[in-house]
């Protein structure tokens, strides 16, 4: 594009250039023909070039601290919202509410929250293991999220009614959560 510019602009560059070459040029007589060029440019130009470079770097440092701080904030707000999910299926439980019913909508619901504040979809075709080793890669690893994966499948997929030991377990994961949660944030 350059190249095209400057054919256009100066169609007879490349005869003035054969001839310099063949008339003995020298680099002292380029400086000359150089037009416009100072090599000691106007004061108000070296400040404004500094202010716009400097403008520049700062608004490259106040996004990058504010991606940050967002990001951050975006974790603490997820976890504070599983942390209520849990505590909400905690307090449903104790309220009596069916077990089974209690532990799916939980589940769902921190799902949604992960899906909505971090962008973690579990796709349709994942199963809650696939789904578990998933949050693990994206920095959910923990026990908690490993039971209650556990605690899920039982529900969802178990042949047997959930009794006192069930219930029992699935309140002790979700005060778990709910106190990892709290402590996170």
């Amino acid at each position: 594009v350059a190249f095209v510019l400057l054919i256009r602009a100066k169609p007879d560059f490349f005869e003035q250039l054969q001839g310099a070459a063949a008339g003995g040029w020298s680099p002292d007589e380029a400086t000359v023909a150089v037009a416009g060029f100072s090599a000691n440019p106007p004061q108000w130009a070296v400040w404004g070039t500094a202010i716009v470079v400097g403008g520049l770097l700062a608004t490259g440092l106040v996004t990058v601290a504010w991606y940050v701080w967002r990001q951050t904030r975006a974790q603490e707000s997820s976890l504070a919202q599983v942390g209520q999910e849990a505590q909400a299926a905690l307090d449903a439980l104790q309220a009596g509410a069916d077990l089974k019913d209690t532990v799916l909508r939980c589940y769902f619901e921190m799902g949604r929250v992960l899906r909505e504040q971090r962008g973690i979809n579990r796709e349709e075709s994942m199963t809650p293991r696939e789904f578990e080793r998933y949050l693990g890669e994206a920095g959910l690893h923990d026990d908690q999220v490993a039971r209650l994966t556990h605690l899920f499948e039982d529900v969802r997929y178990g042949a047997k009614v959930p009794g006192e030991r069930e219930e029992q377990e699935a309140m002790d994961c979700l005060t778990a959560i709910v106190k990892a949660c709290q402590n996170a944030t």
